[in-house]
């Protein structure tokens, strides 16, 4: 008999925690916070203080505890909260002096868990559409040594997110991209599909509106296909450049564009509009092959026209020459800054050097040049600075009047010359550039590619 009470005490012994763990699952309450505290800075174990509190999350405990029964350092708590809002974007704010985090209906929209020793109380951010109803929040905050201070904000926000890691969307409540965004959000991919349904209800309707994607693509060089499917219309512009039109009422509808990627960043939008009936809008790409390889560009030891070199290098110009020297404005690069070693001498005392790679990988660089002259034909020099074990084969692509060409420099033979890329017509309104990556077709890490000074003589 007395191991059968003793079993029956045991087993109602074990549900405790589960009824304790099963008690916090219910909804919180609207009118006031549920409080949890515990005597350690990351929530772990049994709580020591539960307990309701009406007042609103602005607290500066100074040095003191939080609560009785609470250390006055090391300790973390819990608020829980259910609260009614109405259809918007939503900025939740936090003021911590130590780490804090926030939940809305179990999505982490404000993330400041992180170390802060000895520091003064930071602001966090973070953005969330919600739809009009009932929103569980949910409010973490630790308190390492020193003053103690939280305070949590949020009010309904229209404004792009404090940080996009896909497409930037813009969601408009007409047909036409007009006036201000109904609400922003940060999306992966452009994969709409809501046949007869809003893309937030209560804020946008089913019907007549229009949604703008923006992003930066960083992609190797090559031969892209771009793939947009619209219902009703839509259309793609990449660096500017329009490349696909489909913007009139139409059902599902595919187009395809070819795209010819010498390296850099790409600068894509897309936009879309909703008539009436089902929505969609995809975008996809998809590299389907390598750029034509172009014989090396015959350069003479002495293009035209003729350098006068002196032994520092510098070399008489014109006085109308437009030149773009790799620390000015008009020069940007990309890839990891660990791959880019710079090197004081060629033109200025200054230029960019990088290990080369046979072909296109994740880890490559490459530089973009951007003179924005004004309309007309311009002879493009690149200035080639002395090194070892430069390149034999540099491979510059000119962007000018919609076209990219090829033009392969040997940095070893021409070192110390103006070398010319050849005459060129700009247009002054496509997105005009020379670009030059680490990838040259050589053995990886055999020679060294030399990024330095660009130069355009009107002709």
């Amino acid at each position: 008999m007395f191991h059968k009470l003793f079993g029956i005490m045991l087993g109602l012994l074990c549900l405790l925690p589960v009824a304790a763990h099963a008690q916090t699952q219910d909804p919180p309450p609207s009118n006031a916070w549920r409080a949890t505290y515990w005597n350690n800075p990351s929530l772990a174990g049994f709580s020591r203080v539960q307990q309701t509190e009406s007042e609103d999350l602005n607290r500066d405990w100074a040095n003191t505890a939080p609560v009785d029964g609470i250390n006055s350092d090391y300790w973390s708590a819990r608020w829980e909260r259910t609260i009614q809002l109405r259809a918007a974007t939503y900025r939740f704010t936090a003021l911590a002096d130590n780490g804090v985090r926030i939940w809305v209906n179990g999505t982490l929209v404000v993330d400041g868990w992180r170390s802060q020793w000895n520091q003064t109380a930071n602001v966090f951010l973070g953005d969330i559409v919600l739809e009009a109803g009932s929103h569980v929040v949910r409010v973490e905050y630790y308190d390492s040594t020193g003053p103690a201070i939280l305070q949590v904000t949020w009010e309904p926000y229209i404004g792009p997110p404090t940080t996009v890691k896909g497409w930037l969307a813009e969601y408009f409540n007409n047909p036409t991209l007009s006036g201000t965004p109904a609400f922003y959000r940060d999306e992966e991919e452009i994969t709409l599909d809501l046949r007869a349904a809003s893309p937030q209800p209560g804020v946008i309707g089913v019907d007549n509106f229009s949604v703008r994607w923006t992003r930066q693509l960083a992609l190797q060089p090559g031969i892209y296909t771009f793939s947009m499917r619209v219902d009703d219309g839509g259309r793609l512009q990449i660096d500017n450049k329009l490349v696909l039109d489909g913007w009139r009422d139409q059902g599902p509808t595919n187009f395809v564009a070819r795209i010819d990627h010498a390296g850099g960043p790409l600068d894509v939008v897309m936009e879309y509009y909703e008539r009436s009936g089902f929505a969609l809008a995809e975008l996809t790409w998809e590299r389907v092959g390598d750029l034509p390889s172009i014989e090396p560009l015959s350069v003479s030891s002495a293009p035209s026209p003729v350098p006068t070199l002196t032994p520092d290098e510098v070399q008489t110009l014109s006085a109308e020459a437009i030149i773009v020297d790799d620390g000015d404005d008009g020069f940007s690069r990309g890839g990891a800054d660990n791959l880019w070693r710079p090197a004081t001498s060629g033109y200025a005392d200054d230029f960019l050097v990088a290990a080369n790679l046979r072909s296109g990988q994740a880890d490559y660089v490459w530089a973009r040049w951007q003179p924005e002259p004004v309309p007309g034909r311009y002879e493009i020099f690149v200035f080639v600075p002395r090194a070892g074990r430069a390149t034999k084969e540099a491979r510059y692509w000119v962007a000018a009047n919609g076209r990219y060409t090829l033009r392969m420099v040997d940095q070893q033979r021409d070192a110390g010359l103006w070398v010319s890329l050849g005459v060129y017509t700009f247009d002054g309104v496509s997105n005009e550039y020379i670009t030059l990556s680490n990838i040259t077709g050589e053995e990886t890490d055999s020679t060294r590619v030399l990024w330095d000074a660009l130069r355009l003589e009107p002709q």
